[in-house]
């Protein structure tokens, strides 16, 4: 028989109602669907009573209220009334359990997190115009994979959203830019569509934004992640140079844990005269707080719970936390002159590592007759980017400083049968320069002579020095001191008695210097080196030539010129 005026009502038509119609009844939506205590069916020896009838009512008619389904009003029976039939009880059901996914609002926003989810660093990669990668990684934690289900299928949403503001590099402008394009990310319970507070989502949702996304996975819900990464979500700048560049959003579920894995990529330089975006760092910045952003590159996780208005907690408070990794600027600096070995790590970004090598500085000359000695040339500089791939070997030589009156020693990087050799810097002179080495600084000169002028580089990279011109004697003008020793990038004006400091934009029209972003850098025999990038400041420490000396009455010789050194730089993550 069936559920019909002039029936027996059966103990299977009230069941039915409540469990047994596959897809069609009470519990599969309140209890398997939302959490909510499962209503009790009746044997078939049993009464169905007016509490059974009751309490079905009445979940119906919260289950409707709950996802803002119309049903049709009615009354709970109560014990004593005439038995009628509940007329449309089957349609209510149907149109509660195809409506399950809806809800007519949320819970309170929750912005708790533990962990970070700001990059306050900046991140400058080696070289400085090289690819880069941020992993934003957020989990939300449940108490169990059932659990999660409750949530998400009683009306929970997560949230992911992203922010950049801070400033310092060109290139920051770019991804300020791209950034509020990506909109906010939503994750609700199936690709199926659903409204939740009136909005209309689907598995993934993007709200706001601007651009067409090369992924959005509106069939993916949390239902329908494994534990794999899927990616839901994934948009290209397409207004800017780097349009390989990318944001990506991938999710997976283990047990009780939703993984959601935010990817900020930063494709290599574009060839190309580009001067003002060449470099591909951006700056860090202050942190998100809550769930307010501060400056920095951020990626910030929270969830709307599910409303307790018709519906009791079943979820629990589900807790999020957040990580973030970019790329590790690793320096290691050899100055003792000897030979080491070293081998890239295997977690090393990409295959590119910048290599500065600097000789060692030449010794400052004996002095003469009736003057101090010269100073010593500075070591040779080479400045490179080498293509390695994680795991290579290589050797490192770093050459001495030459003693009084003789040159310093090379330094070289050695990998793959291949060598770079930065050469040592001439020996200083008395009447005229000594001659630098093959590519390193001459020597200076007297007080009355010029220093000679280094010899022309022989490899690519690598600038000669020339003589700085001597210092005067504090005794008197009469007696001339020792010149300053020159410079791997060009001599400067010889000071004191000793090298020059480094100068800045020399005389205009001058050819000699290593030239930085456009910068001329001129050094002395005391300071023979001056590197200036994003990557690297280097301005003392060794590679530069002995000092000048005291001219007459002392008569004094030069100092020895310090030891070479090499730099080289690579990232990890």
């Amino acid at each position: 028989m069936t559920y019909t005026t002039g029936s027996r009502i059966l103990a299977t038509d009230y069941n039915g109602f409540v469990i047994t119609d596959v897809n069609n009844n009470i519990n599969e939506v309140w209890n398997q669907t939302y959490g909510q205590t499962a209503l009790s069916t009746v044997s078939a020896d049993t009464k169905v009573t007016a509490t059974n009838w009751a309490s079905l009512v009445n979940t119906l008619s919260t289950q409707g209220a709950h996802q803002a389904t119309a049903i049709t009003a009615r009354t709970a029976p109560q014990t004593g009334n005439l038995i009628a039939i509940l007329t449309s009880l089957q349609t209510d059901i149907t149109n509660t359990y195809n409506n399950r996914l809806n809800a007519y609002a949320v819970g309170t926003q929750y912005t708790a997190w533990t962990g970070t989810n700001s990059k306050t660093t900046n991140t400058i990669p080696a070289p400085d115009t090289d690819a880069w990668t941020l992993t934003f990684t957020n989990t939300v934690t449940f108490d169990s994979y059932t659990i999660a289900r409750y949530f998400f299928g009683a009306g929970g949403l997560v949230k992911l959203q992203f922010s950049k503001l801070s400033t310092g590099f060109d290139n920051d402008v770019y991804w300020n830019n791209f950034i509020p394009k990506c909109g906010d990310i939503y994750l609700s319970s199936t690709g199926v569509s659903k409204t939740i507070a009136g909005v209309a989502y689907t598995g993934t949702t993007r709200i706001g934004g601007t651009g067409a996304a090369n992924i959005l996975a509106t069939n993916i819900g949390f239902a329908e992640l494994t534990g794999s990464p899927t990616t839901i979500f994934e948009l290209n700048p397409t207004d800017y140079l780097y349009t390989s560049s990318y944001v990506r959003v991938q999710a997976s579920v283990s047990g009780s844990v939703l993984t959601l894995t935010t990817t900020w990529f930063q494709q290599a330089r574009n060839p190309g005269p580009y001067p003002d975006v060449r470099a591909t760092s951006i700056s860090g910045g202050s942190p998100t707080s809550g769930p307010s952003f501060g400056t920095a590159p951020a990626t910030l996780c929270t969830y709307f719970p599910p409303e307790t208005t018709y519906l009791n907690n079943a979820w629990g408070t589900p807790t999020v936390a957040a990580t973030v990794v970019g790329p590790t600027t690793t320096t290691l600096e050899y100055t003792t002159p000897g030979t080491y070995n070293y081998t890239l790590p295997a977690n090393m970004v990409g295959n590119q590592i910048l290599a500065l090598i600097v000789g060692g500085g030449g010794g400052g000359a004996a002095p003469g007759a009736d003057e101090g000695g010269g100073g010593g040339g500075a070591g040779g500089l080479i400045y490179r980017t080498l293509f390695l791939d994680p795991g290579s070997p290589v050797t490192i030589v770093v050459g001495g400083g030459g003693g009084l009156s003789a040159g310093g020693g090379n330094s070289q990087f050695i990998y793959a049968d291949q060598s770079i050799t930065a050469l040592g810097g001439g020996q200083g002179g008395t009447q005229t320069g000594g001659a630098g080495g093959s590519g390193g600084g001459a020597g200076g000169a007297n007080g009355f002579h010029n220093g000679g002028a280094g010899l022309q580089p022989s490899q690519p990279f690598l600038s000669a020095g020339l003589g700085n011109n001597g210092g005067g004697c504090p005794q008197s003008d009469n007696f001339p001191g020792g010149g300053g020793g020159g410079a791997a990038g060009g001599g400067g004006q010889g000071g004191s008695n000793n090298g020059g400091a480094p100068v800045a934009n020399p005389v205009p029209g001058s050819t000699v210097g290593y030239n930085i972003s456009g910068v001329y850098y001129l050094a002395g025999g005391g300071s023979g080196r001056y590197i200036s990038q994003p990557w690297l400041t280097y301005t003392a420490g060794s590679g530069y030539g002995g000092d000048g000396a005291w001219g007459y009455p002392d008569k004094q010789g030069g100092t020895g010129g310090a030891s070479g050194c090499v730099v080289i730089q690579f990232d990890t993550q």
